[in-house]
């Protein structure tokens, strides 16, 4: 009898257990296709189609939408999945013709050397220069000035850089890469230290810190010096930063927002792999935004600015995603949203499928987009290019999805937190090497 009851018990137990198992498939089963359903809206309702990325159609019908999101934004921010995605370059390019003939926008600011790219700005005196020569040897960098997708963009930069509504060009990124640099920059600085009479050039390290800045300038993550020397000469920056403010406080001069920006770079040089977060560094990001901080407030105050960088870069939230679960990561377009508000539009570019690779290195075959992925949700479309508004207040961005931002790799996050707007190419091509000369 009792065995009895113990059985018939055991079996009402198992009865309840797989009903509850059975409600709580058909909750979750109902829950996920509400939100495939809630994720299908927004990719179908907020998707625009653009009709082209050629450079020479000025029929900007297909880009009024953008416009209108935009709307009186001073800065935007166009990124790119890698640096070498031909295809994207040349949607840029498209893009910053529009922005600077339609828009208002008066200055590129390029993901390139700071110092290099102001310095060449404060001294040329021509009037319709050869941008690319007088830019190049890495001032731009090469992967975008040695791209052959990319001589429209150079060619309009040339024809615009002077006139009645001239587009001016700018640099934001802290690293010294730029020929400009390697020819005047220890010449430069030294002099300005004497000149200045600044009391550091008495010091009995001078000679060191010229000859450790020499090898800084020319090398960069190739340059060794011992760990001594390199605490000693951040001590010495530091020391002529705080020197160069007593002599002129002024926040708009360069020199001094050159010294910050030589103190990040040198960290940034020596400390690299310890500094790494998978895509860039949080110091070298930091500096990025400081000093595109400065332009808008002080070389170009009132300017509309379009920022040309990578995706990863031009991100917001990028804690958001799981993109690096070892340790916070500092993005320039987080930092900058936080100072700017609505004033900062930031535009991610995504693409489905066809091949990648940085300029100079091995082109690989993208892979397809998962089915949780919003690559996929975009395709449904049928559009080989199309503009994602997310800034709707309608849109829930608490959905995660994997998207291939970084380098063409499925990450999963909150991208829709990430980016304001996304401009997807369905098929996605790398650069043909074009020589400098």
């Amino acid at each position: 009898m009792l065995k009895s009851i113990n059985f018939r018990r055991n079996m009402n137990l198992k009865l309840l257990i797989n009903l509850f198992s059975l409600l709580s498939l058909m909750v979750l089963e109902t829950k996920a296709q509400k939100t495939e359903s809630l994720i299908q809206n927004i990719f179908t309702t907020q998707t625009h189609k653009i009709r082209s990325i050629n450079y020479n159609d000025t029929d900007y019908s297909d880009l009024r939408t953008l416009q209108n999101v935009i709307g009186s934004a001073r800065v935007i921010m166009l990124g790119e999945q890698d640096h070498g995605d031909a295809a994207t370059f040349q949607a840029k390019t498209r893009l910053v013709k529009f922005l600077h003939k339609e828009c208002g926008f008066e200055v590129l600011a390029f993901e390139s050397d700071f110092y290099s790219i102001n310095s060449i700005n404060f001294t040329t005196q021509e009037i319709i220069p050869n941008i690319k020569s007088l830019y190049g040897r890495r001032n731009i960098y090469p992967t975008w000035t040695e791209c052959k997708q990319n001589e429209d963009l150079f060619e309009y930069l040339a024809q615009n850089y002077n006139g009645i509504s001239p587009l001016k060009i700018t640099g934001f990124d802290c690293r010294h890469t730029g020929g400009y640099a390697k020819d005047n920059y220890v010449r430069q600085l030294d002099s300005i230290i004497k000149t200045s009479n600044l009391p550091f050039r008495n010091s009995l390290f001078y000679a060191d810190f010229i000859q450790i800045l020499t090898d800084l300038i020319n090398k960069e993550y190739r340059s060794k010096v011992s760990a001594s020397n390199q605490f000693k000469f951040i001590q010495c920056v530091d020391t002529l930063i705080v020197q160069r403010n007593q002599l002129n406080r002024n926040l708009n001069d360069f020199w001094n927002q050159e010294l910050k920006n030589l103190k990040i770079f040198a960290q940034n040089s020596w400390q690299y792999k310890e500094l790494l977060n998978g895509y860039s560094s949080n110091i070298r990001d930091e500096q990025m935004s400081d000093n595109l901080l400065w332009l808008l407030n002080f070389q170009y105050p009132g300017k509309k600015v379009i920022v040309w960088s990578h995706n990863f870069h031009i991100s917001n939230n990028i804690n958001q995603t799981s993109a690096n679960k070892k340790r916070q990561m500092v993005t320039m377009g987080g930092l900058m949203k936080e100072k700017m508000g609505d004033s900062l539009y930031i535009l991610g570019f995504d693409s489905y499928q066809g091949f990648a690779g940085s300029l100079g290195s091995k082109t690989f075959k993208i892979k397809s987009p998962s089915k949780e992925s919003i690559e996929y949700y975009i395709n449904q479309n049928n559009f080989d290019f199309a503009f994602i508004n997310l800034v709707d207040k309608s849109i829930d961005k608490n959905v995660d999805y994997k998207m291939k931002a970084f380098l063409h790799k499925e990450i999963n996050g909150k991208w829709l937190k990430v980016f304001d707007g996304i401009f997807y190419i369905k098929n996605m091509y790398p650069c043909n090497y074009n020589s400098p000369n």
